[in-house]
């Protein structure tokens, strides 16, 4: 049998801590004893050469300096092992020479143990009272072995897998129960309410600084956190942090479905990096400089459920497994809501009948990040969920520090500023200098607008910057803004004044107006709130011009039949930029705004396909629960923004709908509550209806859309470090309810109700009932006569195994002329009305016409001869030619069988 040999490294204790001070030729000769006990075949020579070598080589490396005869030495052993028995002798020095050549030997391995215990001495004082590997790991060291096995079976190399791994910033190390060198993997699994989730470490991923695979059931996510040193902090001051999340259509045993076939980012992907951006960025420590990526990608899926959860889970283990400072572990838990309870991980078929769908993020102390949608949830039953999804995510994190605590993976930490305006040269300097300006700012601006915040803001930051040496770099920036975050708070606390001069409590100014946009437009509406300025439209469309949802992993729905999209031109807030692409702040609000709206708008549930239009097999009759048949499309434009721009687009696309004339059965209004701590983070001061500014320098920015009866859209995030503290949820609830109370008022003003027709311009829909006889008119040679109807008019027609003909038209203009085409296609026919066609069958008793497309009549000889003359008439020469054109009079109609008899209209 082929034998083979694998160069591995391992870690393996000194020999000399645990069987006395060996020299490395001695090591050799038992290794090569033992592997020729064991029966493996010996060791190659150019791997024995390198360990006789090394403990010279690092001999010499390790005094600096090396003598001529240690050279001499090295050179004349290997000369001899090359040469061989015959050759050495042959080339035997004399006695003298002997003895001096041995005696220099000698000296340079006494030097080499010499200058070994001096470097072992001067590293441990050099590394003293730094960060090091556990004890039981100081003693480790690299060591070459050789593998001559031979390849086996997969059963045997399972067995044969290592204890457990430890990956990080210290590199791998790993206790071996075999010689195998198979690498090694830990699993954690642990059970919870919804089912069971394991963590797995150590065997992918192994140069990052912490990656985990995390799986529940068959949903598989790999997560990788990995960070690269930088002494430079951000010009903004934020934490340079990175989330991707990817889904793979390999997941699900699929190609892609661009013409590519390669995946491309969808906006689920952007909204769930979103919600885990929200979910870990508070949790880092203050100061932080270095580039931090966290990468989470969907290795399998199946249809039972969502895997964003999972992500968040995953990606907080991968960061607990790393060498990062954060005050983790992160879990995230999806919540429903049916038949009166909760339900956690539910499934898609149990998300279907829920009226509620909570995604909740936390750590064990707080709330760090929420996302909700439902149908009119009470704040009762909404506060009691943040509650229950809470204690769901206590036995994940508890997991995760079991999984940190069974690795022995201790964090190194470094020791980071909490207030990095105290930690500058002249910090005292500055905040005596600009602390009593910044306070006395916030005063003299309480009645301006956001322009002339900004300005005199922005003056006021320079000239504080202006005292300091560096005159501006990015640490001096993050100093002054610590030091007006502080003066903020100290504001708030002290005057219970906001920025602008309102409560606590106090609205902004509204103002909404419908019917703003002429023309085509089907819809429209502006909202305004303070300087926030919302401009709405609402578009209309056919059943089959809905979107189709490309996601590879479960979802609720498979296409879209209710849209909003959301844009934020830099213009809306005075600044230059381009718009050429959404980014995520876009996607997510306008996200938000859909979900908000997406319960109270009626669109029909039904999937329609239009290349199904002529094949009768999908059924679109209108439903009687009143559903509205159209798609709906909202257009939000950002027009101003000084704050709550999203829940600004909530109120104009909700006056929007009911213009356009979507029957929604009432208002729907959104309101953003922020929250102010004080420095010891024992105190809180809800504000509502935050301005810019104040979600900048405040703690939370806690969004809350719905009607008068209960919540729809929920969508929060804080900076705290340690989250939200859920005592505080049912206060900003009510806080919410009472401003969206004060809004409806007004949006009620504007349109009390859905108008009642739709605009000229938009799609038309229509059935018309069809006799049985009447039906092979329709789908005879194909369908050929509505496909001519459809060329003609643009109007799209699909008939059902009913007979009923459903009608699909781009305008009421285009919808009236198919229905008349139609009419004449099956329609009754009145007797006498005068028609006109040509000839298209000439018969012994008479011809018949084409009166209408499809539909002939016939003309009795009768008719075109008087008796008298018909013994002596020729059909051929005497009768109207094929193709003739005739003015004839309807004399007859059969409705049971259709038939039409004609006479020459005189």
């Amino acid at each position: 049998m082929a034998r083979w040999h694998a160069l591995v490294l391992r870690f393996t204790p000194r020999r000399s801590l645990c069987a006395g001070r060996k020299t490395a030729s001695k090591l050799q000769s038992e290794g090569s004893v033992k592997r020729q006990n064991s029966g493996s075949s010996a060791l190659p020579s150019e791997y024995a050469n390198l360990l006789s070598e090394a403990p010279k080589k690092r001999a010499v490396q390790s005094t600096g300096k090396s003598t001529s005869a240690s050279k001499q030495s090295v050179k004349q052993a290997a000369a001899k092992k090359a040469s061989g028995p015959k050759l050495e002798k042959e080339a035997a020095p004399k006695t003298g020479e002997g003895n001096s050549a041995r005696s220099t030997e000698e000296s340079a391995a006494a030097s080499s143990k010499k200058n070994d215990r001096e470097s072992s001495v001067k590293s441990t004082s050099k590394n003293k009272g730094k960060a090091s590997l556990p004890s039981e790991y100081n003693s480790l060291k690299f060591e070459r072995v050789s593998q001559p096995t031979p390849r086996l079976p997969d059963s045997e190399m399972r067995r044969r897998r290592t204890k457990f791994a430890v990956g990080g910033r210290h590199g791998v190390m790993r206790q071996s129960l075999n010689t195998s060198g198979i690498p090694a993997a830990l699993s954690l699994p642990y059970t919870w309410t919804a089912g069971n989730v394991t963590f797995e470490t150590g065997r992918i991923a192994r140069l990052s600084n912490g990656a985990v695979l995390a799986k529940s059931g068959g949903n598989t996510v790999l997560a990788s956190f990995v960070r690269e040193q930088s002494n430079e902090a951000s010009p903004d001051g934020m934490l340079k942090l990175t989330l991707d999340y990817k889904e793979k259509a390999a997941s699900r045993g699929m190609l892609p479905k661009n013409p590519m076939k390669q995946e491309r980012q969808s906006e689920k992907e952007t909204l769930v990096a979103r919600l885990m951006d929200r979910s870990m960025r508070p949790v880092f420590e203050k100061g932080i400089m270095d580039n931090l990526q966290l990468s989470c990608a969907v290795l399998s899926a199946d249809k039972r459920s969502d895997t964003d959860p999972l992500a968040i889970n995953a990606a907080s283990a991968a960061i607990m497994l790393s060498d990062q400072e954060w005050a983790g572990p992160v879990a995230a838990v999806r919540l429903a809501y049916a038949d009166k309870e909760f339900i956690p991980d539910p499934t898609v078929d149990q998300l279907r009948s829920s009226t509620l769908n909570i995604v909740y993020a936390g750590t064990k102390h707080g709330m760090l990040a929420l996302e909700a949608e439902g149908a009119e949830i009470p704040e009762r039953i909404f506060a009691k969920a943040v509650n229950v999804a809470h204690q769901q995510i206590l036995p994940i994190i508890k997991a995760q520090e079991d999984l940190a605590r069974k690795l022995n993976q201790k964090s190194w930490k470094q020791k980071l500023p909490q207030n990095p305006y105290e930690t500058l040269r002249y910090g005292k300097k500055l905040e005596k200098e600009c602390y009593d300006s910044i306070r006395e700012t916030f005063k003299a601006l309480t009645f301006a607008g956001k322009r002339d915040r900004a300005r005199f803001f922005g003056r006021l930051m320079k000239s504080c910057i202006d005292l300091l040496p560096g005159k501006g770099t990015p640490e001096e920036r993050i100093a002054v803004n610590e030091l007006v975050r502080k003066a903020f708070r100290d504001h708030i606390f002290e005057t219970k004044v906001r920025l602008d001069g309102r409560k606590l409590d106090e609205l902004r100014s509204i103002r909404a107006e419908v019917a703003v946009l002429s023309g085509d437009v089907h819809g429209s509406a502006i909202f305004e709130r303070g300087d926030t300025q919302v401009l709405a439209t609402t578009t209309l469309g056919l059943p089959f011009e809905a979107q189709k949802l490309d996601d590879y992993l479960a979802a609720v729905e498979k296409e879209k039949r209710f849209l909003l999209h959301y844009e934020f031109p830099a213009f809306s807030t005075g600044e230059i930029g381009s718009a050429a692409r959404k980014n995520r702040r876009e996607i997510g609000h306008g996200r938000l705004a859909e979900k908000s709206l997406a319960s109270i708008v009626p669109v029909e549930k039904d999937s329609f396909d239009p290349d199904e239009i002529f094949s009768g097999a999908l059924s679109v009759t209108k439903k009687d629960d009143g559903s509205f048949r159209h798609v709906v499309r909202v257009n939000a434009d950002v027009l101003g923004s000084d704050g709550s721009s999203s829940m600004a687009t909530v109120c104009a696309g909700s006056l929007a709908l009911m213009d356009a004339g979507v029957p929604m059965k009432t208002h729907v209004a959104g309101i953003s509550i922020g929250l102010v701590t004080s420095q010891d983070q024992k105190d809180h001061l809800l504000l509502t209806d935050i301005l810019g500014m104040e979600d900048h320098l405040g703690d939370m920015d806690f969004k809350v859309s719905g009607t008068e009866a209960g919540i729809t859209a929920v969508q929060m995030d804080v900076k705290l470090q340690q989250g939200l503290p859920l005592k505080l949820v049912p206060q900003i609830l009510k806080r919410a309810k009472e401003a969206r109370t004060q809004i409806l008022d007004v949006m009620k003003k504007a349109v009390p109700v859905p108008n009642k027709k739709l605009a000229a311009s938009a799609p038309a829909m229509d059935i018309i009932r069809t006799e049985p006889l009447m039906r092979p008119l329709l789908i005879k040679n194909g369908m050929e006569m509505l496909r001519r109807i459809t060329d003609a008019t643009s109007v799209h027609m699909k008939i059902e195994e009913t007979g009923d003909l459903h009608l699909f038209a781009p305008s009421q203009d285009a919808l009236a002329t198919a229905r008349r085409l139609v009419h004449e296609l099956i329609g009754e026919v009145e007797v006498g009305t005068d028609l006109s066609g040509p000839v298209v069958r000439v018969l012994d008793f008479g011809v018949f016409v084409e009166v209408r497309p499809g539909r002939q009549g016939l003309l009795h000889i009768s008719q075109i001869i008087s008796p008298e003359q018909r013994a002596s008439v020729n059909v051929e020469e005497d009768l109207p030619k094929i193709g003739e054109v005739l003015n004839v009079t309807v004399t007859e109609y059969d409705k049971s069988r259709g038939l039409i008899k004609l006479k020459l209209k005189r």
